[in-house]
Parts: C-alpha cells; sequence; structure tokens
C-alpha cells in the first residue's frame, strides 16, 4: 500500500496558517518536549531537577548568579534568590536569607522584582523602589554570608543610618600651638564620607568601594595675626554607622597662591573650589588645620554626584559605566568615569553638577521605558521602551544631546540616541535576551522580534496560534503589585542557553494570583526552527517557571555551590509553594517520564482515502518495550487514541481506520525518542 512518509523534522512547528506547503511534511502544527538533531532526528528535550528539594512559602521573584574570578585564584559562584521579603544566597546545600537587611530598609521594598547588573566585582540591584549592591567575593556558606549595603554613601532619610543627611561641621579658631595659614584670612570647609578601597568593611573580605558622598555644607572662619589663631579647630563631624564607610576627607578653600593664601572675604571663601587637605579615620569627628599641608590642585571629586535615584528599574552594564532607567519614565542616568580612566560605579548626578549625566529618551513620545539591554558588538545598546526601539551609541562622552548643556570640560560629541525603530516594542522586560548579533524580545503584538542593530524582524509567526493565547493584562506596564496577578515582569521571560532562546509565558487566566509562566517556546538558532516545552510536573500540575538564568562559565570554589554550564530556574506550583530547580539536566522531570508528542500538519490526499496504518519508526533499535498513543484526525474530528506497545524492534505499526480527504497524526508517549520518521499507510477509494 501507499504510504506518506513524514521523514525529516528540520523545520519543527509551523502552526501559523502561514506555512507554505512545501513545509507540509516536514514541519509540525505542534510539539512538545521534543527537539531536532543535527540529522534532522526528533529527540526528547533534557528534563529538570530540584536544586533545593524545600519549597517556600515566601514569593520566589529573581534568580541571579554571580561569578568573582580573583588573580590566581578559583572562581567564587554565588547564586541569589531574591524573595518577596528579601534576598537568600546558595550555600551550596540550602538557599538561606541573608541576615539583615540596611538599616532603613523595609521588607515592602523587596517585593517588586529587581533588575540588576555585576560591576567591579559587586552586584548592583534595583526595582524601582530601592537601590542596593551585594558583596560576591565571599565563598558562600552560612560561615561567609554575604551582605547587603545601600548603593551610594550620601546620608539621606532613606538609608536609616545616622547621620541622616550630611551634617554641617564647625570651625574656630584654635587659639593654642603654632599655625601657618594667612593671617586675617578668610578659608572655608567641609568634609565627605568616604569608602576607602584600601580598607577592609567590617566582619568581611569586602574593601571598601572608593564612593565618596557629597559635601557638607561649607563653613567658613576668618583667622587672626597670632601663631596660635591661625590654626583652624574643625568639629562635629559626625561618625556614620553605615557599614560601607570607613573614612572622611576633610576639604579647604585657597586661592592657591601659596601655602597660607586665604580669601579677602567670607563670601569669596564659601564659594572658591574645595581641596583635599587630611583624610581621618570615620570614627574622628575632630581635626585641626595648621596650614602645613598645600592642597594645590587636588580638587574634591564627588561635587555633583549623589547616590543613585531611588526610582531606578531598569539596569545595564555598558561602555564601563553603569545606565540605569527610572520606572515608568523617559529618563536615562548613568555613572561617570574619573580622570584616569577609571569608572565610579557609587556617583549619579545632582541638580549641582556641571555636567548632568542623563537624558530623556524620546520624552515626549507617550511611551515609557521597559528595559536597557547592551548589543553583544559592545558598541551600542538598546532602550526598549513600549513601543519602539532606541539604539544608543556611544560611551558616555557628552555633548549635544538633548537636556543636556554643552558646559563643562568634555567635548566630544560621543552619545547619539538618534535611531529610533518604531516597529516594535518590549512589552515584557524580562523577555530580553541577546547572543551573537540577536536581542529576543516579546512585543505587545505578542510575536517575539529580533533586533540586529535596531533593524526589527518578527520571528514567531510558526508558532502565533500559541503566543495569541497569551493575556493581555501582563503587557500593562504600569501595574505594580505584590501578586503575580499583577506583577507586570512575571509573565514572560526569556533566556539563552546553548544557542537557544527560550521563552516562558502565561496562557492562564490571571485570578487570584496564580497566574504562572506554564508554556515554553524554544527557538533554534542555528537550524532556525521552533518546538514547545510543558511545565507541568509529576502530580499533572502545571510548575510555571518564574525566572531562569544560565550560568556559562567557570567552575565554583563552594564545592556543590554553582554546576558549570548550567541553566537554573525558580518555579511554583499551583498554590504557594516556590522552588529553586535546575533545567536542562538529565532526562526525567523530577525522576519521573514525561510525555513528548508530535502532531502533523494536517495532509490532504488527492481524493477520498482510507488510512489503515501508522507506522513509528526511531534510529535506533530500542531496548526496552515502549508505549506509544497514535491520534488520528480526519477531516477535523478525532478518532479515538490508540495506544500500543512496541516491541524491541525499529518498525512500529498500529492498524487504525479513518477515512477521509485530510488526516492529521498526533503520537505521544513517555518514552518517544529517536523518531527517523512517521508514515501513514493508506488506500484511495477511487472508483
Amino acid at each position: 500500500m501507499p504510504k506518506v512518509s513524514i521523514n525529516n523534522f528540520r523545520a519543527g512547528i509551523q502552526g501559523s496558517p502561514g506555512f507554505t506547503p512545501d513545509l507540509r511534511n516536514v514541519a509540525a502544527s505542534d510539539m512538545r518536549n521534543l527537539t531536532v538533531d543535527e540529522n534532522g532526528k526528533l529527540v526528547r528535550r533534557a528534563g529538570r531537577a530540584r536544586k533545593w528539594a524545600s519549597a517556600s512559602s515566601n514569593r520566589y521573584l529573581r534568580a541571579i548568579p554571580t561569578i568573582y574570578n580573583a588573580a590566581g585564584a578559583s572562581s567564587v559562584h554565588n547564586l541569589f534568590v531574591q524573595t518577596a521579603v528579601g534576598l537568600s544566597y546558595w550555600t551550596g546545600s540550602a538557599l538561606v536569607d541573608m541576615t539583615g537587611k540596611p538599616s532603613g530598609a523595609s521588607t515592602a521594598e523587596f517585593n517588586t522584582r529587581f533588575d540588576w547588573v555585576v560591576a567591579s566585582n559587586r552586584l548592583f540591584l534595583a526595582n524601582g523602589q530601592i537601590t542596593l549592591w551585594a558583596e560576591i567575593l565571599n565563598v558562600p556558606s552560612t560561615g561567609t554570608a554575604p551582605k547587603l549595603y545601600w548603593w551610594g554613601i550620601t546620608p539621606n532619610a532613606n538609608s536609616g543610618y545616622t547621620p541622616s543627611s550630611m551634617p554641617t561641621p564647625t570651625v574656630g579658631q584654635k587659639g593654642s600651638g603654632t599655625g601657618y595659614l594667612g593671617a586675617s584670612q578668610y578659608y572655608g570647609y567641609a568634609f565627605t564620607y568616604y569608602s576607602d578601597p584600601d580598607t577592609t568593611l567590617a566582619s568581611s573580605i569586602q574593601k571598601g568601594t572608593g564612593a565618596e558622598s557629597l559635601p557638607s555644607p561649607v563653613v567658613t572662619q576668618v583667622t587672626g595675626t597670632t601663631a596660635a589663631t591661625k590654626i583652624m579647630a574643625l568639629s562635629g563631624m559626625t561618625e556614620s554607622d553605615d557599614p560601607q564607610i570607613t573614612h572622611k576627607r576633610i576639604y579647604r578653600t585657597e586661592n592657591g597662591i601659596s601655602s597660607s593664601s586665604g580669601f579677602a572675604t567670607e563670601e569669596e571663601a564659601a564659594a572658591a573650589p574645595l581641596k583635599l587637605i587630611a583624610t581621618i579615620a570615620d570614627a574622628d569627628t575632630t581635626d585641626d588645620d595648621d596650614g602645613s599641608v598645600f592642597a594645590g590642585l587636588d580638587t574634591i571629586t564627588s561635587c555633583g554626584y549623589d547616590n543613585p535615584p531611588t526610582d531606578l528599574a531598569h539596569l545595564a552594564h555598558y561602555a564601563g559605566r553603569i545606565w540605569g532607567a527610572s520606572a515608568n519614565s523617559s529618563t536615562v542616568y548613568f555613572t561617570p568615569i574619573d580622570g584616569t580612566g577609571s569608572p565610579v560605579y557609587d556617583a549619579f548626578p545632582d541638580s549641582s553638577a556641571e555636567v548632568p549625566q542623563k537624558f530623556f529618551a524620546n520624552k515626549f513620545d507617550g511611551d515609557v521605558i521597559t528595559a536597557l539591554e547592551p548589543a553583544s558588538s559592545g558598541q551600542e545598546m538598546h532602550i526598549f521602551k513600549q513601543r519602539s526601539v532606541i539604539m544608543l551609541r556611544g560611551t558616555g562622552l557628552i555633548t549635544g544631546v538633548q537636556a543636556i548643556p554643552t558646559t563643562g570640560t568634555q567635548t566630544a560629541v560621543n552619545l547619539d540616541v538618534s535611531f529610533t525603530n518604531r516597529s516594535a516594542g518590549c512589552a515584557s522586560p524580562l523577555s530580553v535576551a541577546t547572543v551573537q548579533d540577536m536581542t529576543f524580545f516579546l512585543a505587545q503584538d505578542k510575536q517575539v522580534w529580533v533586533s540586529q542593530s535596531g533593524q526589527l524582524t518578527p520571528i514567531s509567526l510558526p508558532i502565533q496560534p500559541v503566543l495569541d493565547d497569551i493575556k493581555d493584562e501582563i503587557f500593562d506596564v504600569t501595574t505594580v503589585g505584590v501578586t503575580s496577578a499583577t506583577d507586570r515582569n512575571g509573565p514572560a521571560v526569556g533566556w539563552i542557553y546553548k544557542n537557544k532562546y527560550f521563552l516562558t509565558f502565561a496562557t492562564e487566566n490571571m485570578t487570584s494570583g496564580q497566574t504562572r509562566c506554564n508554556k515554553i517556546a524554544v527557538y533554534d538558532l542555528l537550524r532556525q526552527y521552533w518546538t514547545l516545552y510543558d511545565t507541568v510536573g509529576t502530580d499533572g500540575t502545571d510548575y510555571g517557571i518564574q525566572d531562569a538564568i544560565w550560568v556559562p562559565i567557570g567552575s565554583s570554589t563552594g564545592g556543590d555551590n554553582l554546576s558549570n554550564d548550567q541553566l537554573y530556574a525558580i518555579t511554583r506550583d499551583d498554590g504557594t509553594n516556590w522552588y529553586l530547580e535546575t533545567y536542562e539536566t538529565g532526562t526525567q522531570d523530577q525522576g519521573v517520564d514525561f510525555t513528548a508528542s508530535y502532531t502533523t500538519n494536517e495532509l490532504p490526499m488527492p481524493t477520498d482515502s482510507v488510512v489503515n496504518g501508522v507506522y513509528v519508526i526511531p534510529t535506533l533499535t530500542p531496548t526496552a518495550t515502549q508505549a506509544v498513543t497514535t491520534t488520528l484526525t480526519v477531516d477535523g474530528t478525532d478518532q479515538a487514541a490508540v495506544t500500543f506497545s512496541t516491541a524491541k524492534s525499529r518498525r512500529y505499526r498500529q492498524g487504525v481506520f479513518g477515512r477521509g480527504k485530510t488526516f492529521k497524526l498526533k503520537v505521544a508517549g513517555t518514552t518517544l525518542n529517536n523518531l527517523e520518521r512517521l508514515e501513514l499507510e493508506y488506500q484511495t477509494m477511487e472508483r
């Protein structure tokens, strides 16, 4: 009898009405938990397993891996998990809550997902409510727990530390000793808090960050005419209890003519540039200036640079700087480079900065920024908005950009945000992922798009009927909430793993906070086909992925801390249980065989025909009996499913019966694997 042979599966899913006829016999209308190997054969996907068997009732939000490579030493891996109440870390055997949030940080400020970057061996975090950094140098264990700090060290009311604002010091004539300041001259004084990079922070191996606060208000004092009154006594420089502050820096204003040159008036002294004259321990609250130190040209560098804005929600590390966008806005900030060419990650412009390092990305277009993503070339960065993509080019030496003045010493026109593509924008921030020269993202039209230097191409037509089931609520970027039902970032997560783009998304109704990403679409970059994975657990319940991240390199110092080349995911069941898992590992899901299936497209016959046999032919002779279920669809109507046990043979045949003009075949099984081809045996009913 004649047969229809489906003998090459290289096209993956072509389930959209737009598929072309020449793909009919090499493409599926649906393919679950199967991939295509280099020979065009169907093979089962890898499995998943619990990294930690224990469930948590606290909502998991992000999985954040970091790698620290010390010179001449093994790398140190950390895996952090953001929960709705704080940050946890993997010790090698368990997830442990980080003890002690920074003073003033509330549990409620952790209930929105962090965006994060790693720079200068620190993990920086922002979520539109709070900005922090975490240590990553310690080998993670219960004995060397990483610590959290506020990002930036200028005192403020949010930090909860004392003082809550920059104190105003007191200065006066000392009245004893021998001083060398000019007689009857006015001098101005100010101090800053400083995190010395050569000083180890308390109970940690982390050294200071090099950050410096904004200066205190300048106070002035006139000298006397005697040696004892030419010494200035400073006091009132309050000690800080911020654990990352190690020292204070003291500055004096002078006119630069000589070591004893002050100013004739108090106003001149208060307005002159500040020059560094001393560095003292933070515990010291007083100091004397006898004029023996001539500050010369060592001018204060932190003037005009403050802590990061607390409403930063999107972060990226690009061109040696950290870039951040405020929540629900078009505003982008970026950190400076100092005079030696080194990045300064704790400094952001305030209103007094000579050159404010911020700009507006198409501010008045009625749209908001949803993600920042550097291109793989390192020469440009995507600024995603809901309905457009802006390409930022250059490294941040600034003039001539919208809302930035052209004053200051930097004159190179080196920042260009003129390119805007309005074909699509990113509607779900966590869907963004970059590999090779391609940046993938999910747009508001529910298509997956690829950006190559801002040139946009939709690539998801073959699986569009599935993506069209994504719920519209996930695209409401203004919705921020404490449950999955109102978390704008939760329902679509994208990542790159082994040259494939994965997108997990929710097709469940958004009710009672139970929405989970219950399907995974997988795009093979090399073979350019789509397949789908299920997230069903051993109990039949969807274990929806809430975040996933690939750790591509390195071997850990901490034993069973993190594995090389591993995909980590956080999942939830249909209740309130949250888990840390490894994906794409082993051959089973939690020790249980999962069901794989392949469904052909409709196969039209030239005339009325009868299908009376189905052949399932693997590439290898199986080592055990398999159970395969076949379902034949005839002219749009499903026939009864038939399950048959196959012998240890490469050729399985199941007798079926179906009469019609169009046929569709589905094969499924918990051991379905290594399929070479499917065949439908038929005979025409011509008279």
